[in-house]
């Protein structure tokens, strides 16, 4: 059970993700701080862009709507593969070595309160994948 456990943590997968975990795509909404904020008229879905989606779809007084690129990974890419399997243990057994024999604390996810989600992203992959549905990055940020 341990090099089982292992195996799934170094992939960073549930065991039931680790049934398709080579095939499987995710479908990924990456926020466009750089687009109109109104969809353009009559808009075209393109084969080279992603499509754009922006919400809500009828802002009410005071709301702004934000623009949204739909992407695709890549046949076994994970978002939220780490660089390192230590990096995957320790997003969800605690980051101290203490924390992995004497469970008393709670989960580091609970602690989380980021807007950005839960787990961390794979920042590699999140900049190809912004990249290619041409996001720009804001300068002095790497994602």
């Amino acid at each position: 059970m341990a090099g089982s456990t292992t195996q799934l943590v170094y992939r960073n997968v549930s065991t039931i993700d680790s049934l398709n975990y080579k095939t499987k795509v995710y479908q990924l909404a990456l926020h466009d701080p750089n687009a109109a904020q109104t969809p353009p008229p009559g808009q075209q879905i393109s084969a080279v862009m992603p499509t754009r989606v922006w919400l809500p779809r009828e802002p009410g007084p005071g709301q702004k709507q934000r623009c949204f690129a739909i992407v695709s990974t890549q046949p076994g890419d994970n978002p939220w593969r780490l660089a390192s399997t230590l990096e995957n243990f320790k997003e969800v057994l605690g980051y101290s070595f203490w924390d992995w024999w004497l469970p008393i604390k709670r989960s580091p996810l609970e602690a989380k309160k980021s807007g950005e989600g839960w787990y961390r992203w794979n920042e590699e992959l999140l900049a190809r994948l912004k990249h290619q549905a041409g996001i720009a990055q804001p300068s002095g940020r790497s994602n």
